[in-house]
């Protein structure tokens, strides 16, 4: 290392950067890195105090000089003057005044500029003993850290980096690295708030993050939080994990998120942290990773009873986070006050939590019914019908354990079926429900079939003419009292237990579902979680959301509803209709043989074999007739016996057989006449019969005779007198039917217009 003078006389002379030179071309000295900078400090400093020494004994020495040859050079001058004349030795004294000139000026100039070495020697003598309190700098920042002094570490940091911005850029080896020192004071403050954290010490954290922002280095507090609180919970949550997948249940686990949500939060809140809902939201993905695979591993081995109730735990879960989080409503992942124009988006530890329940969710109705459909619709298929009392007890056990598990169904479906799944869902049900009205619909057939009973009779059940009695026999058309048609009864009443059961089941069923679609769209912004349903509804904003369900939602379960509504099918018609057969099943060979009888057209002689004139006496009704009043009086019995046949029946509806009856077939009667039931259903049964009696009338081929006229009008008299001591209502039929025979004109307005108009043209004919 050579110091030249030279360089120090210059104008453009710069400390800095001749001593980053001195430092450059010392840098390949043996030396260990660690020794060289003070090494080299103390060697400049010492050669510049030599030379600063030296400078200043040359200028005094060439000052005395100079002022020693001053005034020889002025007494020169005053000789020149008198010499001028003697021109040789003039010249001669001249030159050596010129001599002595220059000897001064070169003096001067030598003066001048050791002035501008020393100058600039005391300014490097300066500089470096800055250098050389800068270069100590780093050893004592390490003293700090080494005795835990974070605040003056922090203080003498700030210190280097002013006297930093003194130095250019030091080069080489030797140059001070104050960004090293800073980050072991940094790291030194690392561990401190890591200490602070894991041992839940807020106050302590506060004062480290004060003092760190003091400092500009506020940033560590905040990832070294999530760092260290991440590892801790996830950990812990590991632990429990691990105990839970023995037991198939995570909800220790669950717990334990929810209360360190809770308690993260109150502990960033004491000590100052920023950002509280991000940070939060952070630790929650970080624990809903570790959730997830155990969430779907328990989800594979569960059955949906248990899915529906961890999805509910979920949820609810969910729910406290968010309350938890914020008083804002659904904050986390960003507050809906911040929600940009598109809506609020699905935050991604929801979906970490809930995303595992997608695929169960959409395909929840249609797995319980695959469930239902095996666990009862298939049993019902298979119950043994032969004696009617066990398969009723039995077939109803299973249909009402089947609506109730519908109705089960249809309460999950509402909390977890997606809104625009749930249409199919019900019309799914609907499907169900039918196939199993259509159990019951194929044993009424059997019974039909077994029991001779007229398919056409289940199908038109007021056209008493209905069937032939020669084609199915007679027991059929006897009393209850014949062993076949009591057991055929007791068929048809065990059965209607059964229709009556699904009819009143599904009834409640549709109001059930349409109440809930009711409380599902009122509640859509108050318990409903928005971001939630985006899930469910694989929607990514709010936004979207709305835009799906509001046509949804306008619709309502129209399709899914309608086709509930008509599942039984004509089930209760049917069943019904197999009643009234029973009921009248007596009167319909009368009446079946009413139009065709020869009386009609037969004409008595007034005058006997011997010219005598026969009197005329009143006409009696005919056996026809008088098999209709028999059938009457027996009505009341019959209707009694199959009252108590059904009150008998095991697995009672709540409804009676004979308000199902009237209601079925929308009767006009009022159900409640009279009182009771069997009351109305014997006033529908005499109509029945009465408008089937008229009907047959109005089939009678003309012309009839006036004799034929009076056997009509005897026995139409004689089932009015039979009819009337059970009701007073004949139908508007029978009536209009009296009044003709009475010779009464038809009424514009009648009902029975075009019944009576037949009539008419049959009574008038003579």
């Amino acid at each position: 290392m050579e110091i030249r003078l030279d360089d120090f006389s210059s104008s453009t002379f710069d400390v800095k950067q001749w001593l980053n030179a001195q430092f450059s071309s010392a840098s390949s000295d043996p030396i260990s890195a660690e020794n060289r900078t003070d090494t080299l400090s103390q060697k400049l400093t010492t050669q510049l105090h030599f030379l600063a020494t030296n400078s200043q004994q040359s200028n005094d020495r060439i000052k005395a000089r100079f002022r020693h040859q001053a005034p020889q050079i002025a007494r020169d001058i005053a000789s020149l003057s008198k010499l001028v004349q003697e021109t040789q030795v003039a010249i001669s004294a001249f030159s050596k005044t010129i001599d002595a000139q220059s000897l001064s000026a070169n003096a001067l100039e030598r003066v001048v500029n050791i002035e501008t070495v020393r100058g600039q020697l005391e300014k490097s003598v300066s500089a470096m003993e800055y250098f050389r309190d800068y270069a100590d700098f780093p050893r004592k920042i390490q003293r700090l850290v080494d005795e835990g002094d974070v605040e003056k570490a922090w203080e003498l940091v700030d210190r280097a980096r002013a006297m930093s911005k003194s130095f250019g850029e030091q080069p080489g080896e030797n140059a001070v690295d104050i960004g090293a020192s800073e980050q072991k004071v940094r790291d030194m403050a690392v561990t401190m708030v890591e200490a602070a954290i894991k041992e839940q010490d807020a106050d302590k954290l506060a004062g480290l993050r004060v003092l760190l922002d003091k400092h500009e280095s506020g940033d560590i507090v905040r990832p070294a939080y999530v760092r260290v609180t991440t590892d801790l919970l996830t950990e812990r949550l590991a632990v429990l994990l691990a105990d839970a997948a023995d037991s198939s249940s995570i909800d220790g686990a669950l717990d334990y998120v929810s209360e360190a949500v809770v308690r993260e939060r109150g502990f960033m809140e004491l000590a100052g942290i920023d950002g509280v809902d991000q940070v939060l939201e952070g630790l929650l993905v970080s624990m809903c990773e570790l959730l997830h695979p155990s969430i779907q591993a328990i989800l594979k081995a569960s059955d949906a009873m248990f899915v529906f109730d961890m999805y509910e735990s979920m949820v609810g879960l969910w729910a406290q986070l968010d309350r938890a989080m914020s008083d804002k409503t659904l904050c986390v992942g960003g507050s809906s006050e911040e929600a940009s124009g598109d809506g609020e988006q699905v935050p991604e530890s929801l979906r970490l939590l809930l995303e595992p329940f997608i695929p169960y969710l959409t395909s929840f109705v249609d797995k319980e019914l695959d469930g239902a459909r095996t666990q009862y619709l298939e049993p019902l298929q298979q119950i043994e019908f032969g004696r009617i009392e066990p398969y009723t007890k039995q077939a109803a056990e299973t249909i009402k354990a089947l609506f109730a598990h519908l109705n089960s169904i249809v309460e999950r479906a509402f909390i977890l079926v997606p809104t625009t799944r749930l249409d199919a869902g019900v019309a799914s049900i609907a499907q169900l429900v039918a196939d199993a009205s259509n159990v019951v619909s194929d044993r009424l057939a059997e019974t039909a079939q077994r029991f001779s009973i007229p398919r056409l009779a289940l199908d038109f059940y007021d056209d008493l003419s209905a069937g032939n009695p020669d084609e199915f026999g007679t027991a059929i058309y006897g009393s209850l009292t014949s062993e076949d048609k009591l057991n055929a009864a007791s068929a048809v009443v065990g059965l209607s237990v059964l229709g009556r059961h699904i009819s009143e089941s599904t009834g409640a069923l549709g109001s059930a579902i349409a109440r809930r679609w009711s409380e599902h769209l009122g509640c859509a912004g108050e318990t409903a979680i928005p971001v939630v349903e985006c899930l469910r509804e694989s929607c990514q904003t709010t936004m979207e959301l709305s835009a799906v369900l509001e046509p949804v939602r306008a619709l309502g379960l129209t399709e899914g509803l309608s086709q509930l509504r008509e599942a039984p099918g004509d089930l209760s018609c049917k069943l019904s209709a197999a009643v009234v057969f029973l009921l009248t099943s007596g009167f319909r060979p009368a009446l079946q043989r009413l139009p065709g009888l020869p009386v009609w057209h037969a004409v008595k002689q007034s005058r006997s074999n011997m010219n005598i004139e026969v009197p005329t006496f009143s006409v009696s009704p005919t056996e026809e007739a008088v098999e209709l009043g028999e059938k009457m009086h027996i009505l009341l019995p019959e209707l009694e016996q199959l009252e108590v046949m059904d009150m008998q029946q095991p697995e009672q509806p709540p409804v009676e057989l004979y308000t199902f009856v009237l209601v079925s077939l929308d009767t006009p009667c009022d159900a409640s006449a009279g009182g009771l039931a069997i009351h109305a259903m014997l006033a529908f049964v005499l109509q029945l019969v009465l408008r089937n009696t008229v009907q047959r009338v109005g089939e009678i081929r003309p012309p009839i005779t006036s004799d034929g006229r009076r056997q009509i009008e005897a026995d139409v008299e004689y089932i009015s007198s039979v009819a009337r001591s059970f009701t007073a209502e004949c139908g508007v039929e029978f009536d209009e039917l009296q009044s003709q025979l009475a010779g009464n004109p038809v009424p514009d307005d009648s009902p029975a217009t075009g019944l009576a108009e037949r009539l008419s043209d049959l009574l008038s004919i003579s």
